[in-house]
């Protein structure tokens, strides 16, 4: 993700009434002049220990260097002369970590405005991104981070009142700062005059958010030098950032509603008339500001399936819209304390005198920014309309003065600094080679934005990623990181933007189940099974025999006695809940290919089946026994103990970890002592990840995994304690701690032999939805465990169709012992009438019916799985329910209650003893298209269960 400080500005929401645009401004009646350079410019390399925090220190690569370039506080600009008052500008050069680096660096443009360059220093490095292949500048732009002066207001965190911002102004003032000479093209002629000073013959630009603005400026006043520049989140010079807010907010309200429509569990028809009548009904209620709130907490949920519930539930009470969101954040473990607008806006880190340099936001710059190249120019945009075409009159009311907190007219009133020149309402056009780069779900910089400014510059190459937010870069993104490094290679080549087109457009679609997993992961593998109902996917070059052989594993650590129950149902509850998922390809390359598709999650594990190694196999270690346990302990354990097993410093596992190591290290050391016996030395490995490791080494060396002098000098490079000897001998705490009888941890080492279960591989959605009906499944099979004919319990598989009467009747004649029918994946029935049939079969011959933890049934397979005399299911099964059509375009609801074409389902459910208000509740679920997944207190209310 983009940290905070890269945005525009502050997503949360105020009102402010309509001002007249102050004062007027000097026309630019020419380009910059180009007197000689004044002596005052100049560049002094420092130690970067006097500049930077010791966290940043640790982060720098071999090489790399700090320094300060004096420029005039106003430079000689439009005629008119630089200034007598010098300021200092904090350079950062990260060195290359590449041997055969390019002799072109990249300079990086800060968000805001108000952000610091110097805050980036982590994601640069640990991303790679650049890095990789040039030298990359960090330049604090004036007036923020290491630079000198910084401004910043002390007297408030995001918003000031007038009484605050005119404190903060005339303390600056007082201090001798000259406000005016805080923005665009101030700044952007201190990168000028840097690239000069430093002898760079050429770099490229790099910019995000605000960046975006800096870079085009730059652009403008002179080219000289620009190799290449990437425009990631664009903010145009020709949009205005204070009146041209709305346009951008219904932007992302039309996005989100096409959103709801590219999905198959969100109400189309419904959702913008519902999200039109809430704000209606508060408008009502006098709820006028808060409904602004409303629309911007949609706003903050754009890209999440969680917006269809939240939308819901404010639809049953308006005055819940702030407290509602709060709890669904403070459920996922966000936003916990703070108040819904606080949540919902991200944190600018506008800050006390207390907050590190580092983190915070130089407001006082930004302000400065904003309020001479924005508010003067109120209105003025290349921007056509208001875009609220479509929309409610109450929704235009309140989406019409809506705008970014603390940058807006009200405070740029009061801060009263003069106009910059009206140049700043002006499009740039370039001939440079520039790669435009949006996000199709930005709530910031529409993607629109982006297509206005690349209008101007012939050899612009615009490319926006349906799921993207606000920028592209450093959010791990392989294709948009490798589109900019072929970018960077060769600047004037087209590039192959296919890894763009294979992203698939966002939707809502999501099975929170725990069984189905999330529906991008259902379109992006073709195979899966579950343990407990822990997803494990698998691609269709991944084997069976090796996820089978991972899902054996998994079990084994979660049920180590093998009785068919989790030893610690807490932790496996709590991995359903975060979406705990195996994720397992053929091997490293080809799950390079599928990460545009798989959605970024804590909770994903991935395994190689190239790297599974069964038992008997020749050669090499069994990475099954490592991965698994690093999910469950990871997503489960420090989840279900954050105290005792939370990956964070202080916890009891990470105080062992850090005894272990010789000390507290959030980054690897330069060199262990030799007295630690963990030495793990893996650079992209954080904190978190170093307590994961551990727990996975101490673990299956108390276990036995590691045993063998040919597999310590394996791993003596990372873990020293290879058996359980000796953990007990030298590493009492974690031999304690996983041990203990509490926490019910694997006491015995998984051989992928589970007794309690067999595991069946069956379709994703993907696999079998792909004609988008019954048909595409397999007709229904049915199989005894282990081919034992002799046993009580059958497993079906498939579509119900016109022979499975016949067959059933068969194999109940044949196998007359079969108690048990075990529903593992019924999707539904090409033929009701033989389905119900079939299912009456099931109820006369008295037969049980089961849905496993990786099971489903839906549609005639619910019919069905009704029609036992006892119905169980296990945790994570799905049960789903639906209306039907008669093929003509009447649904189930178009014909009376009484007709004839409900009686067949009528007398069905009253012949298995179910409630026809089941009957009538399924028709009102969800339409014959679609499916409802019913809830535990639907299965209760309808006598679903017997148990």
């Amino acid at each position: 993700m983009i940290p905070t400080n890269k945005t525009l500005i502050a997503l949360a929401v105020m009102t402010t009434s309509i001002l007249t645009a102050c004062g007027g401004s000097d026309t630019k009646k020419e380009t910059t002049i180009s007197p000689t350079t004044p002596d005052v410019i100049s560049y002094k390399e420092v130690a970067c220990k006097v500049m930077l925090s010791a966290p940043q220190l640790s982060l720098l690569t071999a090489g790399s260097s700090c320094g300060y370039l004096t420029v005039p506080e106003k430079h000689a600009l439009y005629g008119k002369p630089a200034s007598t008052t010098n300021i200092e500008i904090a350079v950062i050069k990260l060195a290359s970590t590449s041997a055969n680096k390019k002799a072109d660096p990249v300079v990086y443009l800060e968000g805001g405005p108000g952000g610091s360059a110097s805050s980036s220093i982590a994601q640069v490095v640990e991303t790679g991104t650049f890095i990789n292949d040039r030298d990359v500048y960090l330049v604090d732009q004036r007036g923020t981070g290491y630079s000198k002066p910084a401004l910043f207001c002390t007297e408030f965190d995001e918003a000031g009142s007038a009484e605050q911002l005119k404190s903060c102004k005339t303390r600056l003032e007082t201090a001798g700062i000259d406000l005016t000479a805080y923005h665009s093209v101030q700044s952007a002629m201190d990168f000028i005059e840097l690239r000069k000073t430093l002898n760079i013959s050429e770099w490229n630009l790099y910019g995000i958010s605000y960046g975006t603005r800096l870079a085009t400026t730059i652009m403008r006043e002179n080219s000289e030098g620009i190799r290449s520049v990437i425009l990631d989140g664009m903010f145009p010079i020709e949009v205005n950032g204070i009146t041209d807010t709305p346009w951008a907010n219904y932007e992302s309200l039309n996005q989100i509603v096409k959103n709801c429509e590219n999905s198959a569990d969100c109400p189309a028809d419904e959702f913008k008339s519902i999200i039109e009548d809430i704000i209606a009904r508060m408008h009502n209620e006098g709820m006028i500001d808060e409904s602004r709130g409303f629309i911007q907490i949609l706003l903050e949920l754009g890209t999440q399936p969680v917006i269809i519930d939240y939308l819901l539930a404010v639809n049953e009470d308006v005055s819940k819209y702030a407290s509602v969101f709060e709890t669904m954040m403070t459920e996922q473990g966000m936003g916990e304390g703070e108040s819904a607008e606080q949540a919902s806006t991200q944190d600018n880190s506008q800050g006390d005198e207390e907050q590190g340099v580092e983190d915070r936001f130089y407001n006082a710059m930004g302000l400065s920014t904003i309020c001479a190249e924005e508010y003067p120019f109120l209105y003025i945009t290349a921007l056509t309309g208001d875009n609220s075409e479509g929309w409610s009159a109450s929704t235009q009311v309140a989406v019409g003065e809506m705008f970014h907190m603390g940058f807006d007219q009200a405070s740029c009133k009061v801060w009263g600094v003069a106009p910059a020149n009206d140049i700043e309402t002006q499009a740039v056009s370039s001939n440079l080679p520039v790669l435009m780069l949006n996000g199709l779900q930005d709530t910031q910089t529409p993607e629109a934005w982006g297509t206005l400014v690349a209008k101007n510059m012939p050899n612009a190459q615009n490319i926006t990623n349906p799921q993207g937010g606000h920028g592209q870069l450093f959010s791990d993104s392989t294709c948009f990181n490798t589109l900019a490094s072929d970018f960077l290679a060769e600047p004037n080549k087209t590039l192959n933007t296919s890894c763009v087109s294979a992203i698939e457009a966002l939707t809502y679609d999501n099975d929170s189940s725990g069984n189905g997993g999330d529906a991008s992961l259902e379109q992006a593998f073709s195979k899966k099974t579950s343990v407990f109902g822990i997803p494990i996917y698998g691609t269709e070059q991944t084997s069976d025999e090796a996820m089978l052989h991972a899902a054996n594993v998994m079990a084994q650590y979660l049920d180590n006695d093998e009785d068919g129950q989790p030893d610690n149902a807490l932790v496996v509850e709590h991995m359903l809940e975060q979406g705990a998922t195996l994720i397992m390809t053929k091997d490293e390359a080809e799950i390079e290919t599928l990460f545009e598709k798989i959605p970024e999650s804590e909770a994903l594990q991935d395994l190689y089946a190239s790297e599974v190694i069964i038992a008997g196999a020749d050669g090499g270690f069994d990475a099954t026994i490592e991965e698994v346990l690093h999910l469950i302990t990871h997503v489960g354990y420090a989840g279900v103990y954050p105290e005792v097993f939370g990956e964070v410093i202080g916890s009891d596992i990470a105080n062992a970890m850090d005894t272990a190591r010789g000390g507290q290290f959030e980054t690897i050391p330069t060199s262990y002592s030799g007295s630690a016996w963990y030495t793990y030395d893996d650079e992209t490995c954080n904190y978190s990840c170093m307590v994961t490791e551990y727990m996975y080494w101490s673990l299956t060396s108390i276990l036995g995994a590691q045993a063998g002098d040919e597999r310590l000098a394996q791993i003596n490079n990372e873990w020293q304690l290879n058996t359980l000897e000796k953990v007990q001998s030298k590493d009492l705490t974690v031999h304690a701690l996983l041990t203990n009888a509490e926490y019910g941890l694997a006491t015995s080492l998984p051989d992928g032999n589970y007794s309690a279960q067999d595991f069946i591989i069956s379709p994703t959605e993907a696999d079998t939805d792909e004609g988008g009906g019954e048909e595409d499944f397999k007709a229904a099979n049915f199989t005894f465990k282990d081919n034992d004919t002799s046993s009580t319990t059958v497993y079906m598989n498939g579509v119900i169709g016109a022979d499975t009467l016949a067959v059933m009747q068969t194999l109940f004649s044949t196998y007359p012992q079969i108690k048990t029918l075990v529903m593992q994946n019924v999707p539904g029935s090409m033929d009701d009438e033989i389905n119900l049939l079939a299912s009456m079969e099931i109820r006369n011959r008295g037969i049980n019916t089961h849905i496993p933890a990786d099971g489903m049934v839906a549609s005639g397979g619910t019919d069905m799985f009704l029609a036992g005399v006892k119905r169980t299911i296990a945790t994570g099964a799905k049960i789903g329910v639906h209306s039907w059509d008669d093929g003509s375009g009447k649904a189930a609801l178009d014909y009376p209650r009484d007709h004839q074409t409900h009686v067949i389902y009528l007398d069905y459910y009253n012949a298995i003893g179910i409630t026809t208000d089941f009957y009538w509740y399924t028709l009102e679920a969800a339409p014959a298209e679609s499916n409802h997944w019913m809830t535990a207190e639907e299965m209760v209310l309808y006598g679903v269960l017997t148990n």
